[in-house]
């Protein structure tokens, strides 16, 4: 969990980054980051994430929302994407042919160097699209 006087691990992370896994093996790009759902305690002290629902909307039609519009029409086991709404990801676009999105969460990530992700786990570690 991160501690309110730490900076968010995706604070500094932008879209076309590099991701490297454990094995040096670059992954492929950043193509989209969502901070994560904040618990209520954090969002009312003002520290939750930036892309946390908004109070006044009702949270199930939001999460599906927010949910069709990450993942789209394929469809994650519901404790597969409620641990990424919740936690928060990066998406990567993955290299090769027949590749396809890996989603990495923010305990995943070891370290950021310049224009580098460096992840603690290996690529299959991932959740995949």
């Amino acid at each position: 969990m991160i501690d309110n006087n730490e900076q968010h691990p995706f604070a500094t992370i932008q879209k076309g980054m590099k991701v490297i896994d454990k094995s040096n093996t670059e992954v492929g790009t950043v193509d989209h980051i969502y901070f994560g759902a904040a618990p209520e305690l954090n969002d009312n002290h003002g520290t939750g994430a930036a892309t946390a629902p908004k109070p006044e909307m009702p949270e199930p039609s939001l999460i599906e929302q927010a949910a069709d519009s990450i993942f789209g029409t394929d469809r994650f086991p519901e404790e597969m994407r409620e641990r990424l709404l919740n936690k928060g990801f990066i998406r990567v676009d993955s290299f090769g042919l027949f590749a396809g999105d890996r989603y990495f969460l923010p305990d995943q990530i070891d370290h950021i160097e310049g224009n580098e992700i460096y992840l603690n786990v290996h690529r299959v570690q991932s959740f995949e699209k």
